[in-house]
């Protein structure tokens, strides 16, 4: 058997995890957990020797999995069904634990196993042009806590004096500014598009949305509206200052997937004229959270001039997506107020298999 996630890229390792002998410096075969390949398709094989009952759970559907137990205090379950990327919760004795033979990455609002057996299947031949990740550091002005973004630099981009355009790209609620790296490939699928001169080089830029406000009582309330301060006065700048961006709208876009997609409304319904290339994945022109649209009767005011000022407003969903009656009243509100839009539907729900699509076709389009 052979395993498939070597080289697969987590939020801890880009190497699988091994069941190591120190003494002896080998990884026996026998020992090993993780996700694996056979003639008789993938399987997760986990080693829990005290638990009485194993299960895996498919979260956000109504699918719970219950593993076989072997010798050795071995778990196995095999995962037809289950190729395309999910979040995956391990039950033991019906408790939900983090397995560290699993890719980790921040969903839900905490450390999460996923599965993406396809991806890792059919992108493991590692890339011969890259570009380069890099994190930043900043001290947002509304919390006074230390944030960190990253941007995504294209191939070549230490090697000339070139400025290019920037994409602020924005993840969902729950999620933070890894969810696009790890959870989206954004790398890899930016590496790949421009390698086959789909795209535009650009930067790309990823920042925590969550925004969080502490109580004197302890409690912390999420404010999503507060991410459009954050986005111009410490994000921006800060990419404009250490970066080399062209200036101007037609070469600022904005777009992000869920929770992110209702705050690059918030911020661009409400700043008409600073991004000339607007994305909603998945998205939401109104407010899903507490029914605060100020920021659409501020487009419903100016929609003849954020269609003149918009290059590109496009919008996209999952058919199966349990928001989709939001999508179709948005629908209604670009039709009454005359807003111009690329509108695409896709197979699949509220998941990352749709925001990769999603974010494919917005790259190809934007700054033309």
């Amino acid at each position: 058997m052979k395993s498939i996630l070597n080289e697969s890229i987590q939020a801890l390792s880009r190497r699988s995890p091994l069941n190591m002998d120190f003494d002896r410096m080998t990884a026996s075969a026998g020992e090993q957990e993780g996700v694996f390949r056979t003639e008789n398709g993938a399987f997760l094989r986990l080693r829990y020797p005290h638990a009485q009952r194993v299960q895996l759970e498919v979260v956000g559907e109504e699918k719970v999995l219950s593993f076989t137990k072997e010798a050795d205090g071995f778990w196995q379950l095999p995962l037809k069904g289950l190729e395309e990327f999910c979040y995956v919760r391990i039950l033991l004795d019906g408790n939900p634990v983090l397995s560290s033979y699993l890719p980790i990455g921040f969903g839900d609002n905490h450390p999460i196993n996923y599965l993406d057996i396809a991806w890792d299947e059919t992108h493991g031949e590692p890339a011969a042009v890259r570009g380069t990740i890099c994190q930043e550091r900043y001290t947002a002005h509304i919390s006074k806590k230390e944030k960190c973004c990253y941007i995504y630099t294209p191939p070549g981009y230490g090697e000339t004096a070139e400025s290019y355009p920037v994409l602020y790209l924005q993840h969902g609620y729950g999620e933070n500014e890894l969810g696009w790296i790890y959870q989206g490939k954004l790398a890899e699928i930016a590496d790949q598009l421009i390698r086959e001169e789909k795209i535009r080089p650009m930067l790309i830029v990823t920042a925590d949305g969550m925004m969080r406000e502490e109580k004197e009582n302890g409690d912390i309330a999420h404010r999503p509206e507060w991410f459009t301060e954050e986005l111009l006065r410490d994000i921006m700048p800060l990419v404009e200052k250490r970066y080399r961006v062209k200036p101007g709208k037609d070469n600022h876009a904005l777009a992000g997937l869920s929770m992110g997609s209702l705050q690059t409304s918030m911020t661009v319904f409400t700043h008409i004229g600073l991004f000339g290339w607007v994305g909603l994945f998945s998205g939401f022109m109104g407010n899903i959270f507490d029914g605060n649209n100020a920021h659409l009767a501020h487009l419903a005011e100016q929609a003849d001039a954020f269609n003149q000022q918009t290059r590109l407003f496009f919008r996209g969903m999952g058919g199966n997506d349990p928001f989709w009656a939001s999508f179709q009243k948005d629908d209604a509100l670009c039709e009454k107020y005359g807003i111009r839009c690329v509108r695409k539907q896709y197979d699949g729900a509220h998941t990352w298999n749709v925001w990769r699509q999603c974010i494919v076709d917005f790259l190809e389009l934007l700054f033309r």
